[in-house]
């Protein structure tokens, strides 16, 4: 994407509403969520993606350590109720997900590779939810209780509001970069808040972070989009800044199969994407 050109349409953000029948939904009433502390098997950066259908959502969280549970707990939203979910408990579902770890021996070239650094990561999916329905879901591990909508089934009458946008950057690292960053964070949070038309879907559509790699700047940006991000389905596409194409042969040849690099003329990419 455009770094100069494009830099009026870097932190719009688009509210696109989808209209064969309007049909408004509830904001979710989420009262304000104490942040969790960063140690042990407490889970942090936690954001939620769409599934196959309306029926599945997938959740995803960070941890500091590693033999962390990758389990979740979730029910279907009770009025003002966010106490702790226990397994076993009426209407309450458990699941085990898998966990990964990340560092920099699985990332394709410079300047990724340049970083040490050492991700436990965990996933887990829920499933036979029931379409446009509020839910409460725990990380076990953490103390949490958070709520999501799931997912409307396809249908003409069926209507949601969704916010688009590129070129985001981090609010705290990259500040000359994308200086409006915070101010999009804080839109975002407005919109899913909405009490008509809240936003129910985000679609990050390229250069997500600015991080080149830089752990630390993925680290603040996937905390600065917790509060919305692990509230409603935070979708992301590849940018130029993704793309990260490298030249060479054999081993060295990218692992995309791309022939080039992002440089469309009409582009100032520079000579490689990063």
């Amino acid at each position: 994407m455009a770094r100069s050109t494009l830099a009026t349409l870097c932190f719009l953000v688009m509210l696109a509403t989808c209209v064969n029948g309007i049909r408004p939904q509830p904001a979710l009433k989420i009262a304000p969520m104490e942040e969790e502390p960063q140690s042990g098997c407490s889970p942090s950066q936690v954001h939620i993606a769409l599934g196959r259908d309306a029926t599945e959502m997938h959740v995803s969280w960070k941890t500091a350590s590693a033999n962390c549970p990758s389990e979740l707990m979730f029910r279907q939203a009770s009025s003002g109720d966010d106490q702790q979910l226990r397994a076993g408990a009426p209407g309450v579902s458990n699941v085990v997900g898998y966990s990964f770890l990340l560092s920099e021996r699985d990332m394709c070239s410079e300047p990724a590779t340049s970083y040490e650094f050492m991700l436990y990561l965990h996933r887990a999916k829920m499933t036979n939810l029931v379409p446009n329905t509020e839910y409460q879901y725990h990380v076990v591990g953490g103390s949490t209780v958070r709520r999501l909508r799931s997912g409307l089934e396809p249908d003409p009458e069926h209507s949601f509001t969704f916010l688009a946008f590129g070129d985001m950057g981090d609010a705290v690292h990259t500040a000359a970069k994308s200086p409006g960053a915070a101010d999009t964070l804080l839109r975002l949070e407005q919109e899913v808040d909405a009490e008509q038309n809240p936003a129910s879907l985000i679609l990050h559509i390229g250069d997500i972070s600015y991080a080149n790699g830089d752990p630390e700047i993925w680290d603040s940006f996937m905390d600065g989009i917790q509060p919305v991000a692990s509230r409603v389905p935070y979708m992301v596409a590849i940018g130029n800044h993704e793309y990260g194409y490298r030249k060479g042969s054999g081993a060295m040849v990218d692992p995309s199969g791309a022939a080039g690099p992002y440089q469309p003329s009409w582009g100032n990419f520079g000579a490689d994407s990063r």
